[in-house]
């Protein structure tokens, strides 16, 4: 309630937003070093993100695909692919202020007020929903419209997120879902 945030476990990737490898204090609840009162946070397998108030989102752990968003660009091979203290994700998201993030393995989705989804990380078998993208994302960007799965003339307002390993799923105001990425297990819901 005074907007801190203390996390336990895996520390060696970072998850815990510690430096510390003692099994012993991984047991414990430490502190994450953020520089905001926090609202909500959201875990991922290898990733963590924070939003504040004023809707800001926050993030750290494994970003080796960009799926944290606080990097315009990758790092060199040979560098640490983790984020550790907490930064601030880089997008704008088109003004509007994150409402929840869900973190996947390789790639986080983005829900903003203004009901639009925004994606990051691992471009490939499409779970980003951006059409036409050549590499891994590394700023939040919006899912197109233009894709088979977005295609409605009338644009849906999005209120909820879900990130699986390989797809991504997005629930609108009026109740539709919709769904992209892999579907070679029918985890699509799309009947093919």
């Amino acid at each position: 309630d005074d907007g801190s945030v203390v996390q336990w476990g895996d520390v060696c990737s970072c998850e815990s937003g510690n430096d510390v490898c003692d099994a012993k204090v991984r047991l414990r609840p430490s502190a994450v070093a953020l520089d905001c009162k926090v609202k909500r946070v959201y875990a991922g397998a290898c990733s963590n993100f924070a939003i504040d108030a004023a809707g800001r989102a926050y993030a750290w752990g494994l970003n080796n695909y960009g799926q944290l968003g606080v990097e315009a660009v990758a790092r060199p091979p040979n560098d640490g692919q983790f984020v550790y203290p907490a930064k601030r994700v880089i997008s704008n998201f088109e003004g509007g202020r994150v409402v929840k993030v869900a973190p996947a393995t390789q790639h986080s989705l983005f829900v903003t007020s203004q009901g639009r989804v925004f994606s990051c990380g691992n471009m490939h078998y499409g779970r980003l929903g951006i059409k036409d993208v050549k590499d891994h994302v590394f700023v939040p960007t919006e899912v197109s419209e233009s894709t088979s799965v977005l295609s409605s003339r009338l644009k849906p307002r999005f209120v909820d997120v879900a990130a699986g390993q390989m797809h991504s799923l997005a629930l609108t105001y009026q109740g539709e879902a919709y769904a992209w990425g892999c579907g070679d297990d029918y985890q699509l819901g799309s009947g093919t």
